[in-house]
């Protein structure tokens, strides 16, 4: 069961939000580099497979995450292609309480720009990405979430 009616509202009022012109202050060299890196980033191949990220939520960020809502990450977001296959991958997310396990469609593998090239495999996603939760569970004393991107088309 999706939610729809629930995600276009939410899509709304967030966009409602963002362009209180009153309320915005937008500085100049900011959006310069926020227009030529988003550009820049559009011409990195995308990265389709299995990603994982670590973030700390509250309890009530974690009553977002149910099967079948679907969610926006309104900023950048760092992830990175796997860490089951070295035991160092990764330690310094992993005192984190959620795990999140993503099928991507339209990361962007940084792996060659990033400054952490050595210690991850860096995939990047764009603001607005949009994330189908498929599957949770608790393991370990910690979340996993388990989701995949999904495009909109309107």
């Amino acid at each position: 069961m999706l939610s729809l009616n629930a995600n276009i509202f939410a899509r709304r009022w967030q966009r409602n939000k963002a362009t209180n012109a009153e309320n915005v202050e937008v500085d100049e060299n900011a959006a310069m580099i926020m227009y030529y890196l988003i550009k820049d980033l559009s011409h990195i191949n995308f990265h389709w497979g299995r990603v994982v990220r670590y973030i700390k939520l509250s309890e009530k960020d974690l009553k977002d995450y149910q099967p079948g809502e679907i969610l926006t990450w309104l900023q950048f977001s760092s992830s990175d292609k796997g860490d089951h296959n070295n035991a160092k991958h990764l330690t310094y997310f992993k005192e984190r309480n959620t795990k999140f396990i993503i099928h991507s469609l339209t990361g962007r593998s940084i792996r060659d720009y990033s400054n952490c090239a050595k210690d991850e495999d860096e995939v990047l996603f764009l603001p607005h990405s949009t994330f189908l939760v498929c599957h949770t569970e608790v393991k370990d004393r910690k979340n996993i979430i388990y989701m995949r991107q999904v495009k909109w088309s309107v």
